[in-house]
């Protein structure tokens, strides 16, 4: 009783859109999206609009093995640290940025037509667990968190593999990771790419 209910071919773009449009930021932060096989091209940009998406901390799917996205995600300009997870996406995902803490969890990326994950310019800490961006069309994942001065990169049970376009002329890298703060990786491969398996630069220390 008493609740407003939108229906819409692409639920996850239109969602966003009321957010942006009235002002409709919910209490935790977080758009949860339920079980199903989505078309869109999911776009967040704090910037854009009236700002109200800079205030989003996450984009929730119910699981990677329950939530199927066809086409892309772009997460940029939020301000409060950001959480992605629950999704399976063909196509790429890309973050820029943003500010806070960032987490990707629960992640399955394959791109076919360039590279899989990309996160650049984030000003904080950066950890993905449960992350496979693999089979992609270019490099597996590039990483760049320099905005912050000390950010750590913290890599937890994830894959970068078989990344590959099929061109020898070209470095497809597994991962790529450029950082001012500590580095850890742990339960993390990286095979079978078009390239090395993991390049990393600029840290203060690995682990």
């Amino acid at each position: 009783f008493g609740s407003t209910c939108w229906v819409n071919e692409k639920p996850i773009e239109y969602a966003l859109s009321l957010i942006d449009t009235n002002s409709l930021v919910p209490t935790d932060g977080k758009l949860y999206v339920e079980a199903g096989d989505y078309t869109d091209n999911v776009v967040i940009d704090g910037s854009a609009g009236n700002g109200n998406l800079s205030k989003l901390t996450g984009l929730i799917g119910s699981g990677s093995g329950t939530v199927s996205l066809t086409g892309s995600i772009s997460i940029s300009n939020t301000t409060l640290g950001f959480t992605l997870s629950g999704f399976t996406i063909n196509g790429q995902v890309s973050l820029d940025n943003n500010i806070g803490n960032l987490s990707l969890e629960d992640l399955y990326i394959e791109n076919d037509g360039g590279d899989g994950l990309t996160v650049t310019n984030q000003n904080g800490n950066v950890t993905l667990t449960n992350v496979q961006s693999r089979g992609n069309q270019g490099d597996g994942a590039h990483i760049d968190n320099t905005a912050a001065a000390k950010g750590s990169v913290t890599i937890t049970n994830s894959s970068f593999d078989f990344n590959d376009d099929e061109n020898d002329l070209t470095w497809n890298v597994g991962l790529w990771i450029t950082s001012n703060g500590v580095v850890t990786l742990e339960g993390v491969t990286a095979s079978g790419n078009n390239g090395n398996g993991v390049e990393i630069y600029g840290f203060k220390a690995l682990t």
